[in-house]
């Protein structure tokens, strides 16, 4: 039967100076606990002591706060099997030799009694205990740290308390039980440990403490079995040896003072096997986890990385299997698994997978033409990489790692980008070798997370953008071969530099920089004049706009205005050249940002000609109902709108009166089917084009 109640360790150390009772039972000499020979009881106050009459095994009488003593110059004897009749709370307190004249079977009652051996030295208790079952059982060394080994099984069916002590046994015999240790020591446990619908909590003080399992560790049952270690010292250890099976069961180790360099450890020297939702939990700043096995294996199982800045080792030339939705979670801050040489991974897929924060990574070491896959993702999608390493540049380590939601310095957690073509994800790609690698990277994605306009795209329309940290900003897109409907994409040759620099990736549509920091930038001649609009994405008010102006596309530019942001986010600005270049003027806008990065945006054409005749913006490109055109034109004109699908067939036709200046038109798209379509606007003698969107 299962005890539920965990006696306070307090109150455990009173029974060394308690307040004598009436009842309680001293030595006066050789004893045992089934005769009245050399027992004495306290029959009056304050100190008058009768010789017993009644053994103390089997006088009714003893209450919770009776203590049977067996002081130090007298030795306590087991000579026959026998069960404490009592079944209350009461202590047995040991400071003398204890013997045996064979292997007996003895029970200390059916309460939540306790045994208590104090030793000044070393104790080898060999096998005295062998077939004892203790409700609860505290070891107390005196005048140094002092050994407690124990060759034979222990048996305790609430709790163990160790102070100033270390303990070594075989194993703990637990089926339906709840055991509680408190240790000021450490615990090793030599034999193979199973554990059936039992738990074990053990808390430890002090530092460098450690809790040992040197042979398998087997923990089933229904339900469950755990182990929960808490260490609230420096350099806890957490250690089995043996293989480690878990069945519907949990392993915790809570490192609470923890710091770099006196790190907690839960480690894991043999096969590590979790199946039937079991769990292994690290908890603790810089705590580690480490497997130097050759197999972990995880069914529909986790593994828990908690707390910050963990890392998590997998030796080399072991295996790593995912089955039945399995994790690997490292969804704190600055998590770290280090995936050792030749590691094979199995299984994993959109439900079986590594989950990282944004802050978290992933490393592995590397060999020339070595093709591994990443099987990362986010907390809620799975995010793959392959990487590839090509000849040249030695074999470093590769460190990876995955956000969502873009941002326009390719950070975690900063400010978002516009980004209606994206797909919303960024991954880190770094390699510690002092120079650059070539490699090729393939990335892989859930539809989820695809941007408004990017289930639309043709794969020849699909690209990754990279960010340069050595010169910050986004790159036009990298050059590859994209798969929209396996949602998959593998880049051409690419150098990753050396160094640890970081580089980003952020999948999107062929020609678009990320982020756009502005949006919606037109220019349109307007009775002599040239109006500029476009919406501008702030991060802080000290960042600021140059309207810059050129004769010719590739000709200089010059700064003709300055617009201060007036407001963090999202806002709309705008400019009027009243003396624009003639006949044409080429416009961009400059971004500064508040830390005085530059981009720029695309430059538009301005024809202040007799012919001009252009769409200066169709927006939005994706829409369930309306697009709207803004044309802008030097006379009014007669203009014909053809809408395209993708098989070339002309859907709808119709006429517009297009005016002098800059006009805004709107068409209704409704009744179209979902789909990309081009739209041609013809003047009878210019044919511009755009495309849009239908959901």
């Amino acid at each position: 039967m299962k005890q539920y109640l965990i006696l306070a360790l307090a109150s455990l150390f009173a029974v060394h100076t308690h307040s004598q009772t009436l009842g309680d039972y001293r030595s006066n000499g050789a004893v045992n606990f089934t005769t009245t020979t050399n027992w004495q009881v306290l029959t009056a106050l304050p100190s008058i002591w009768s010789a017993a009459t009644t053994a103390p095994a089997a006088s009714l009488t003893l209450a919770n706060a009776n203590t049977i003593s067996v002081l130090s110059a007298h030795t306590l004897t087991y000579s026959s099997n026998f069960n404490f009749a009592s079944n209350t709370n009461f202590t047995i307190n040991i400071v003398g030799p204890i013997a045996s004249a064979g292997s007996f079977t003895v029970g200390y009652g059916n309460g939540l009694s306790t045994v208590r051996i104090e030793r000044s030295a070393n104790y080898p208790a060999t096998n005295i205990f062998q077939n004892h079952t203790f409700r609860n059982l505290l070891l107390v060394g005196t005048g140094a740290t002092r050994a407690f080994s124990f060759t034979s099984n222990l048996t305790i069916t609430n709790s163990l308390n160790i102070v100033s002590g270390t303990l070594s046994l075989p194993a703990f015999n637990l089926t339906d039980i709840n055991l509680s240790i408190n240790s000021a020591g450490n615990i090793t446990v030599t034999g193979n440990q199973t554990l059936t619908r039992s738990n074990i909590t053990a808390n430890f003080s002090g530092n460098s403490r450690t809790l040992n399992f040197q042979g398998t560790l087997n923990m089933s049952g229904t339900p469950g079995s755990s182990i929960t270690a808490n260490f609230s010292g420096t350099s806890g250890l957490f250690q089995v040896t043996g293989n480690t099976s878990l069945a519907n069961s949990s392993i915790t180790a809570n490192f609470v003072d923890n710091s770099l360099g006196a790190n907690g450890i839960l480690r894991f020297s043999g096969n590590l096997n979790l199946s039937t939702n079991s769990t292994v939990n690290l908890s603790g700043t810089y705590a580690s986890l480490e497997s130097n096995s050759n197999s972990v294996s995880l069914s529909a199982s986790t593994i828990n990385l908690l707390s910050s800045n963990q890392y998590f080792r997998l030796a080399s030339n072991s295996t790593l299997g995912f089955s039945n939705a399995s994790k690997i979670k490292l969804l704190a801050a600055n998590g770290l698994l280090d995936i050792g040489d030749n590691v094979t991974i199995n299984g994993a897929n959109a439900t079986n997978y590594i989950q990282l924060s944004s802050t978290s990574k992933v490393q592995n070491d590397f060999s020339t033409n070595n093709n591994f896959v990443f099987p990362i993702g986010s907390a809620s999608n799975f995010l793959p990489v392959t990487v590839n390493s090509l000849p040249g540049g030695g074999n470093p380590k590769f460190t990876i790692g995955v956000f969502e939601g873009a941002s326009n310095d390719a950070q975690p957690g900063g400010p978002a980008a516009d980004k209606p073509p994206i797909v919303d994800a960024v991954w880190t790609i770094s390699q510690d070798g002092n120079n650059s690698k070539n490699v090729s990277l393939s990335f892989g994605w859930q539809t989820a997370l695809e941007g408004s306009l990017f289930n639309g795209l043709a794969n020849n329309q699909m690209g990754v953008s990279n960010y340069n940290t050595a010169t910050p900003g986004w790159n036009p897109a990298v050059a590859g071969t994209g798969n929209n409907s396996s949602n998959s994409f593998t880049t051409g040759t690419f150098s990753i530099p050396g160094s640890g620099a970081i580089s980003s990736f952020a999948l999107g549509q062929v020609g678009y920089i990320l982020p756009l920091l502005t949006r919606n930038f037109t220019a349109a001649a307007n009775n002599g004049q040239v109006k500029l609009n476009w919406t501008g994405v702030a991060t802080h008010i000290t960042a600021y706009f140059e309207v810059e102006r050129s004769s010719s596309a590739i000709g200089k530019f010059e700064k003709i205005a300055t617009i201060p942001v007036t407001a963090v986010g999202e806002a709309n600005y705008q400019f009027v050249d009243a003396n624009p270049i003639k006949p044409e003027s080429h416009y961009r806008i400059k971004i500064t940002d508040e830390r005085n990065r530059v981009s720029y945006t695309k430059t538009l054409k301005v024809n202040l000609g007799s012919t001009h005749f252009a769409l200066d913006n169709l927006y939005p490109t994706l829409t369930s109902g309306k697009i709207n055109l803004l044309i802008s034109n030097t006379r009014q004109k007669q203009v014909r709108v053809d809408i395209i699908d993708q098989q070339g067939r002309t859907v709808r036709s119709q006429s517009l009166t297009v005016n002098e200046g800059s006009q805004l038109y709107t068409l209704d798209v409704g009744l179209l089917a979902g789909g990309q379509y081009f739209l041609l606007l013809n003047n009878g003698a210019e044919t511009i084009n755009s495309r849009f969107i239908k959901q």
